[in-house]
């Protein structure tokens, strides 16, 4: 493939959408330059919030506190323990929290209507992935905007080892910050082993950064 054709995938958009016998058809996919939209019908899920606990001002999260899952300087850490069954419930908007996955969690984490807008907080980002042996499959639920600051992108995933799957009948409005993707790599960061099987999805990359894929003149591998 011819290495300016590649660095535009990574520099503009770089998707393929996976349809995997998803129990709900993708219906459209709207590519404008460097934002992404995928739109589906959606349907909030009526998932039982009682034995969740609160996790600072902006979160209620399930499983167990200090195995499952930290919370600490603005940090919602989800941890490689028991549980791989995570749901983040949003309270309300917050411009002072985040979301980070440890590396060795495989299992499934479902974000409803969680809204984290940390635009202008350059190195902040919203939602990351670690990169190592992490396999994700966000379900999405209501509906989540994930906005990160400068040279990190809105839900970021780098990791050439673990896989990054989205799926579920909610929203996701992703925005990356300077030279970075929405959805995929930070600054200089390649998107790496992302597939996309459902949800009404807007990613948006900042200067340089593709809608889903790399940031700055970086690659995107296996979109």
């Amino acid at each position: 493939m011819n290495k300016n054709f590649r660095k535009w995938l990574a520099c503009s958009v770089a998707i393929t959408i996976a349809v995997y016998n998803a129990p709900y058809s993708v219906e459209a996919l709207e590519v404008i330059g460097e934002n992404v939209q995928l739109e589906e019908s959606t349907e909030q899920d009526q998932t039982d919030t009682e034995n969740m606990t609160q996790a600072g001002d902006f979160f209620k999260v399930s499983g167990t506190e200090n195995t499952d899952w930290t919370f600490s300087d603005n940090i919602l850490t989800i941890k490689a323990g028991v549980n791989k069954d995570i749901t983040i419930e949003g309270i309300q908007e917050t411009t002072t929290d985040r979301i980070v996955v440890e590396v060795g969690f495989s299992g499934t984490i479902t974000i409803r209507n969680v809204k984290i807008n940390l635009s202008g907080k350059d190195y902040y980002c919203a939602f990351k992935i670690k990169n190592g042996d992490t396999n994700v499959t966000l379900n999405l639920d209501g509906d989540n905007t994930l906005k990160s600051g400068g040279f990190c992108a809105g839900l970021e995933h780098t990791n050439k080892k673990g896989k990054l799957i989205i799926n579920g009948k909610g929203t996701l409005n992703a925005n990356g910050g300077h030279y970075s993707a929405g959805i995929g790599g930070g600054q200089k960061g390649a998107g790496s082993n992302i597939t996309i099987l459902g949800g009404a999805i807007k990613a948006t990359g900042g200067p340089s950064g593709a809608g889903i894929g790399g940031g700055q003149n970086m690659e995107a591998e296996v979109i």
